[in-house]
């Protein structure tokens, strides 16, 4: 009996150790099959026989290896990194497993822990200089810029002739405002590889950067030439056009753009910018109302609508896109603000004023609003609230004259004469050339029995503009309160001719003629 339990045990050992050699023979048949479907970018079915291999062998950290890349390969980002982990588990000191996770991470943008995938690669193989390149470019999208140059340098040292080392090290170079390096940096690029189209892209963007507009463009031109459907070379060509004032060329990229990707949503932005500045409102509100069609939650075309249609003078149109921006973001207060000035101008003055307070209520400091606010108050018969409004703009901003003779206007209302000849000085002191304010000082003056300052600020408003009918008008009227009956006939007279119909009654009254 004991011979027979021994001898099956032998036996049992014999099978496990064959059906362990099929296994792993068939682990590598489909190890070698998922390769070849890999390497002709077949990534979907490479995974499916990298799972087939993994299920009959899991101790095999190369399985994991190549189906985290071609998990990599497909955007599905959070299973290459499981299969990388994995990979490191069963084999934690193969660099290339480090380095891999590492793209991914950068991919992601989660480039802290693409630095510590790539610190920990490095350790293990001090001489890649792959390695380097790309840490440095993980540095970089951080911020990091002298940190992203000393990774590239220690690329370029270790292989001299390494394209990409140049290539992140210019973009780390452009991305910290360094352009005249940028710019060094992909020509040695280009001597390395004269048809790497990337490079002429690149190096467009500090040509720009530094104003050489021409230079720019013909590094885009060159992108373009070498690929007629480089769309990212005719959206950047189109920027620069547009940055150099040439407009007409800026359209033609973005259309032809446009043409490439018609779902990109950046192109039709940037286009409406241009209309903008060509003035054509109209066109600008087709490409904008694209952009909210193929993104509704974009704040920021809202309100740029709002601008285009409030420049039309479809103020409806501008409010209900400034509303909407606002419910998108109600943080928003360029819309609030923007939206009062249209609910203003088209008569819904309680409506402005509760949009002027949302804007003060984001930014406190806003004089603006408080001046605009306060003259809706004014419109609205509370001069007191105006004040209040008019004193925080001037406490804002003490050298705007339109504060002061707003001010000015709301205390006339208030029948305070003293007070709006105060607010009147200050805004003529401010702005000498401010005949309203002058006019109104008059009216102020003449008012709280101060004739012959009246007859003074009368005379400078008809010496600078002897059009004015009712700055003769009101002289007269002053004159005749001083007992100058002569000059206030003149007066009369004057404004009679310039048309004023109080002065004309007045004459006809009196049987004169003018």
């Amino acid at each position: 009996m004991k011979k027979i339990l021994t001898s099956l045990f032998i036996i049992s050992i014999i099978l496990f150790s064959l059906v362990s050699k099929l296994c792993a023979q068939d682990a590598k048949t489909y190890f070698e099959q998922g390769n070849a479907h890999f390497s002709s970018g077949n990534y979907l079915e490479a995974i499916k026989s990298y799972d087939k291999a993994l299920g009959l062998d899991p101790r095999d950290s190369r399985f994991y290896i190549l189906r985290g890349a071609s998990y990599a390969a497909v955007g599905k980002h959070g299973e290459a990194i499981r299969d990388y982990d994995r990979a490191i588990e069963l084999n934690p000191k193969y660099a290339v497993t480090y380095g891999k996770r590492g793209e991914v991470y950068a991919a992601t943008g989660n480039n802290v822990e693409a630095i510590k995938s790539y610190d920990r690669a490095i350790e293990l193989n001090p001489k890649d200089a792959i390695l380097y390149a790309r840490r440095g470019a993980a540095y970089a999208a951080l911020g990091k810029y002298p940190e992203a140059v000393r990774d590239c340098d220690a690329a370029i040292n270790l292989n001299p002739g390494y394209l990409e080392a140049y290539i992140n090290r210019g973009i780390a170079y452009y991305m910290s405002g360094n352009y005249p390096e940028a710019i060094r940096n992909y020509d040695e690029a280009a001597k390395l590889n004269p048809k790497e189209n990337t490079v002429n892209l690149l190096r467009g963007a500090p040509y720009a950067a530094l104003g050489k507009y021409p230079e720019a463009i013909k590094n885009y031109d060159r992108a373009i030439e070498l690929n007629p459907a480089y769309l990212e070379a005719y959206v950047n060509r189109g920027l620069v056009y547009s940055m150099s004032g040439n407009y007409p060329e800026a359209i033609k990229n973005y259309d032809r753009a446009i043409e490439l990707n018609s779902k990109d949503v950046t192109i039709y932005s940037r286009r409406a910018d241009v209309y903008e500045k060509l003035g054509n409102d109209l066109e600008a509100v087709k490409n904008y109302d694209k952009v909210v069609e193929m993104n509704p939650k974009d704040a920021g075309a809202y309100y740029k609508l709002g601008n285009a249609y409030e420049r039309l003078s479809n103020l409806a149109e501008a409010i209900r896109n400034y509303d909407r921006a606002t419910e998108i973001n109600p943080e928003l207060m360029e819309a609030f603000y923007k939206s009062a000035l249209a609910l203003y101008a088209s008569g819904q003055y309680t409506r402005a004023i509760e949009n002027f307070s949302k804007a003060i209520r984001i930014n406190p400091g806003f004089a603006n609003a408080y001046y605009n606010r306060g003259v809706a108050y004014a419109v609205l018969g509370n001069p007191s609230e105006a004040i209040k409004d008019y004193d925080k703009a001037i406490e804002l901003n003490p050298k705007d004259p339109a504060s002061y003779s707003r001010r000015g206007d709301a205390y006339v209302l208030l029948r305070d004469y003293p007070k709006a000849v105060f607010s009147y000085d200050k805004a003529i002191e401010l702005n000498p050339k401010d005949i309203d304010s002058c006019f109104n000082r008059g009216i102020a003056n003449s008012r709280s029995g101060n004739n012959a300052e009246a007859v003074k600020d009368f005379s400078k408003v008809i010496e600078v503009k002897p059009e004015f009918a009712d700055a003769f008008y009101r002289r007269a009227v002053t004159m005749r309160e001083m007992g100058k009956e002569n000059e206030a006939l003149a007066d009369y007279k004057a404004a009679a001719r310039l048309g004023d119909q109080g002065a004309q009654y007045y004459l006809k009254s009196k049987g004169i003629a003018w």
